[in-house]
């Protein structure tokens, strides 16, 4: 059997264990990518293999259709958006992923965001090393409203964070679990009250065709007037432009994101120029405990 591993951080110590234990009963191929693989380069690796662990790579129809000999893939992260699951349910391949394995490091990481949004901490931080010393005055969590769009594994965990600092969290889920979300002293809401009265939404449903753009200029400027948008799930959930334009107009205070539209992230996206955007290169599962 004979097995391609993309995942960045698979040939690293933390994963020894987890390695030997596939070259036990395989032979692995191991390769550890700059960026995401195009679909020729990916026909290309996967020729003769069984299985494939995928990271970043979008697994398209093409190189599903050329590679005959493919059983499995094994998505090394928590959606499975990025392989053409029609496609590999009309070859007989089995596609698999990993939920909830990584719902710790991305809450932690959406309410970093939230803080660095907040408090202005990496605006700060690039203002004193140029030569400044001009605080800014930045606001408290403590006792603001936050709403979670996607009440999952994440939404859950995240939803601890909030109210741990004192925030009021709401939450929305199509297959919300009323239950846990009182027992959590989580408030329950649809999409449209949650952008419209909470200080800071944060973005965590999975992405498909019901959840592309779900964040678009509509939502975003019925959101209340200073208020923040963190997305730490996928970039196709919000209009990047859309976005832009309330963080240049004053709309929005700020924006958390640790996704785009398309990684590594075009030097023509707005986003880059749009006030107080923080954008982080998809670190979500990147703390050593997550990868492992």
């Amino acid at each position: 059997m004979k097995i391609l591993v993309t995942p960045r951080s698979f040939k690293n110590s933390v994963n020894d264990e987890a390695r030997e234990k596939l070259e036990q009963f395989a032979e692995v191929k191991a390769v550890k990518p700059e960026k995401p693989f195009t679909e020729d380069e990916l026909i290309a690796l996967l020729d003769g293999c069984d299985g494939y662990v995928a990271g970043l790579d979008n697994v398209t129809a093409k190189v599903i259709e050329n590679c005959p000999q493919l059983k499995v893939i094994s998505r090394w992260g928590v959606g499975y958006d990025k392989v053409d699951t029609a496609a590999a349910s009309k070859a007989g391949i089995t596609v698999t992923y990993t939920p909830g394995v990584m719902a710790v490091s991305v809450a932690e990481l959406a309410l970093g965001l939230m803080l660095d949004c907040a408090r202005r901490i990496t605006v700060q931080d690039g203002q004193v090393r140029g030569g400044a010393w001009a605080p800014i005055n930045g606001m408290e969590l403590f006792g603001k409203t936050v709403g979670i769009i996607g009440y999952g594994a994440i939404g859950k965990q995240l939803g601890r964070l909030t109210n741990g600092i004192g925030m009021t969290t709401y939450a929305y889920d199509p297959f919300m679990n009323e239950a846990y979300a009182k027992e959590h002293n989580v408030l329950t809401a649809d999409i449209d009250f949650i952008v419209k009265n909470c200080d800071i939404v944060s973005v965590h449903v999975p992405y498909m065709e019901s959840t592309k753009n779900i964040i678009s200029r509509e939502r975003i400027f019925s959101m209340k007037d200073g208020a923040i948008l963190i997305n730490n799930a996928r970039g196709q959930l919000i209009v990047e432009q859309d976005v832009a334009d309330a963080l240049n107009s004053g709309k929005l205070a700020a924006a958390g994101l640790d996704v785009v539209y398309t990684e590594p992230i075009r030097p023509d996206n707005p986003l880059l120029t749009a006030k107080n955007c923080i954008i982080t290169p998809h670190i979500s599962w990147a703390p050593k405990e997550s990868r492992q």
